[in-house]
């Protein structure tokens, strides 16, 4: 939570003007008027796309009250080729979309209907399925090791739901009751009520979605795509997750999860092939152009089991340059001129070692509107650090949102922001005055770890566990693009 409220506060006062902002010529207003006219001029120069450059920057610097220091420690290539600016709109989901992105994931598996989970009900083939699951873990020994430590009030659930579906079996259909996935949109609220509460029509959820069920071997999928088109926000979204219906505690999902993933740890091979697999699942859903930006392998323990997990994430390939992560939005509400009301671009995919798929979730597509510049004129990358660096400065040591540790301890307290990090892609900004337009624009990220330390004593009494988004530009005219709306 301290992690999430700093990132949080240094954004909103970096990003929302800084605290007693410079009258310095180096910090540019967004109210200046220039962007849309700088946009349209192409750079003199031709870069070759293979170029990398190296980006070096050391020292020290404070906060203008002296309250924060901040320590440079960039040592990183970039990409060196042209930059374009892209206007792009969001990609409103079809069905022939939601079917094809199916078919890239688990090829021509049976594709069943989602049951309304107020409404569900289960054949004697599934209910005897989760029996037989169920069974094997109604004991301390076999919860510990599927949780990593025995729990009593799991175990009574197990039971509870034993005796429970042991009970409805005999009632239960004989025949298979799941109807094959009809791939047509419905107000999400079919696939949570039951038809007589749809009936009054007082649960419409106002979002349209396809919600379907697959089975592969021993385990079981859930499959959503959502769509929404209104003046509040826009949404468009696909999503996969393990799934084996109503289960107490969601034990089925971690029986899944277990079977696939307690394996060796994934070898350099098995994580290039399944790199490779989620770049042709990808290509096959013809759902715009996408780079891989992170390939990497989690380990959760559960006790001394260890579940390895390789985890991959995507962002838009545009004009063959990446987007940036840019990171996600708390509200899609929000009135201000430079805000969203679309979340982030992104695809994020999660497999086994072995190559089978967990997990999946397509957020925001978007299509190409207009390749306003190919090769736009930018700031250079030196220039850049200073106008970041000075709008750092301005910021003092309340504007990372640890009033409340101050007021627990003793003793004044050192705040240190160490930068880490820059990157140079893409970044998305909102078209002024439109609904649902914006523009990918070049730009860098700064990103760092705080620390926060007693003056008196050195105790550490903050340090962020992952980077932290501190800064982003528009290389373009030096402004700052706003990272959040809250």
């Amino acid at each position: 939570m301290k992690k999430i409220l700093c990132v949080l506060m240094v954004i909103v006062t970096l990003l929302c003007g800084c605290m007693n902002s410079p009258n310095k010529s180096i910090v540019i207003s967004k109210a200046d008027g220039g962007f849309d006219e700088k946009m349209r001029i192409s750079s003199d120069i031709q870069h070759c796309q293979s170029e990398n450059q190296e980006q070096i920057y050391t020292g020290n610097f404070h906060s203008t009250d002296n309250s924060v220091e901040f320590v440079l420690d960039i040592d990183t290539t970039v990409k060196n080729c042209d930059m374009p600016v892209v206007e792009v709109v969001p990609h409103y989901l079809s069905e022939a979309d939601a079917q094809r992105v199916a078919k890239a994931l688990f090829g021509n598996k049976k594709c069943y209907e989602k049951k309304p989970i107020l409404a569900e009900q289960f054949s004697k083939r599934e209910i005897q399925n989760k029996l037989l699951r169920w069974t094997e873990y109604a004991n301390n020994d076999s919860i510990r090791e599927l949780f990593g430590q025995e729990s009593e009030f799991v175990l009574e659930l197990i039971k509870d739901s034993i005796a429970y579906y042991t009970t409805e079996l005999d009632a239960a259909p004989g025949d298979e009751i799941n109807e094959e996935c009809q791939w047509t949109f419905k107000d999400e609220a079919y696939y949570t009520f039951s038809l007589e509460d749809i009936a009054s029509g007082e649960e419409m959820l106002g979002n349209n979605a396809i919600m379907a069920t697959y089975e592969v071997g021993d385990v079981s999928y859930s499959y959503k795509v959502v769509t929404r088109n209104k003046s509040d926000y826009k949404l468009n979204m696909i999503s996969v997750h393990l799934f084996g219906g109503t289960s107490p505690m969601g034990i089925d999902e971690r029986i899944f999860t277990a079977h696939l993933c307690r394996t060796d740890e994934p070898t350099e091979e098995q994580i290039n092939s399944i790199s490779q697999k989620a770049e042709k699942m990808l290509e096959k859903m013809d759902l715009g152009s996408w780079q891989i930006n992170q390939c990497t392998v989690q380990t959760m323990y559960y006790g001394d089991q260890p579940e390895y997990i390789v985890h991959i994430n995507a962002t838009p390939l545009l004009c063959g340059v990446a987007a940036a992560q840019q990171p996600e939005l708390y509200n899609l509400n929000s009135d201000s001129l430079y805000a969203s009301n679309y979340y982030m671009t992104n695809v994020s995919m999660n497999f086994s070692a072995n190559g089978e798929i967990l997990d999946f979730e397509m957020v925001s597509p978007i299509e190409i509107k207009e390749i306003i510049n190919e090769n736009v004129a930018v700031i250079e990358i030196s220039e850049l650090m200073e106008i970041a660096k000075t709008h750092l400065m301005h910021s003092d040591f309340h504007a990372y949102g640890i009033e409340n540790l101050e007021q627990a301890v003793d003793e004044g307290l050192n705040y240190t922001v160490k930068i880490k990090d820059l990157t140079y892609n893409l970044l998305r900004i909102r078209v002024p005055n439109t609904e649902d337009a914006y523009y990918y624009v070049p730009g860098i990220i700064l990103e760092g770890y705080e620390e926060c330390t007693g003056k008196e004593s050195n105790n550490l009494y903050y340090i962020s566990s992952e980077p932290q988004v501190l800064i982003a530009l528009n290389a373009i005219d030096g402004t700052i693009v706003e990272l959040s709306n809250t």
